[in-house]
């Protein structure tokens, strides 16, 4: 609805990249006083910030790593799958793309 708005007024549309990685974190409150938030530190956290950023590459709004595909249980063979060098890693990641988050959505549901 919203980049409907922004195509009517002429703007430039919102795109969405979403990256998810499994893993440990360490999980806590950050903050003093009423100023705390939840919130997740680690290798894993970084690693899926470094996989959000290749959805612009893959042309994607989601990205994941097999691991995370793995853990899930679902099969998702049949989605745009690429090897990637991923900073502070030292071998290839292996990632599934969804070009369209919709279109994935009834899929999981």
């Amino acid at each position: 609805l919203l980049n409907e708005e922004l195509k009517t007024g002429g703007n430039d549309i919102l795109k969405l990249g979403v990256g998810l990685h499994s893993g440990d974190v360490i999980l806590g409150e950050m903050g003093y006083g009423d100023n705390r938030h939840l919130t997740a530190i680690g290798d894993t956290v970084n690693t899926a910030s470094r996989l959000e950023s290749f959805n612009k590459k893959a042309k994607s709004e989601l990205i994941m790593s097999e691991s995370l595909v793995r853990n899930s249980g679902l099969n998702l063979e049949h989605l745009s799958r690429y090897k990637v060098q991923v900073r502070g890693k030292s071998d290839l990641m292996k990632l599934y793309a969804v070009e369209e988050l919709a279109s994935f959505m009834p899929f999981i549901e």
